[in-house]
């Protein structure tokens, strides 16, 4: 009989910590790689000309994408905590952040100032494994030309 009531508690405690932290860990691992989709299909695009049409289209899963993860950090908040602190696999994700970036992201244009820092920031705060499209090496240039010969 102890058996059974120990297999009970067991189970319970189970389901417990599936419902609390493995489903949004695995929901937050969902919106990450629509972040990724996203970053991908609008950014690192090759150079398109950017219709009225795929500039809605861009804004509309730019938004979507960030609300979602805004909504995450908002509801299921010791999870969102435990991302922040490095809970799993010791590594930091900010998924607030990224939302707030991408709505910001959503109203620019591709290609602007602007728009690289904040692709930059959500690849930051998601710890994507993503090369930022030249931002990182457009910023690289800027900042050497601009340091003094001692910077450098």
């Amino acid at each position: 009989m102890a058996s059974f009531v120990w297999g009970v508690i067991g189970g319970f405690v189970a389901w417990v910590l599936t419902t609390t932290i493995a489903a949004p860990f695995y929901r937050f691992m969902s919106l990450r790689s629509e972040a990724a989709r996203v970053l991908v299909l609008y950014e690192h695009a090759a150079e398109r000309v950017a219709t009225p049409d795929w500039l809605r289209q861009r804004a509309r899963e730019y938004s979507r994408c960030g609300t979602a993860l805004i909504a995450f950090s908002a509801s299921t908040v010791i999870v969102a905590r435990m991302l922040r602190s490095g809970f799993f696999f010791g590594m930091r994700f900010y998924p607030q952040s990224a939302g707030k970036s991408l709505i910001a992201l959503a109203d620019l244009e591709p290609r602007k100032p602007g728009s690289y820092e904040l692709e930059d920031e959500i690849i930051a705060a998601l710890r994507l494994s993503l090369v930022p499209s030249v931002s990182t090496a457009t910023t690289a240039i800027r900042k050497l030309k601009t340091a003094s010969p001692r910077q450098r």
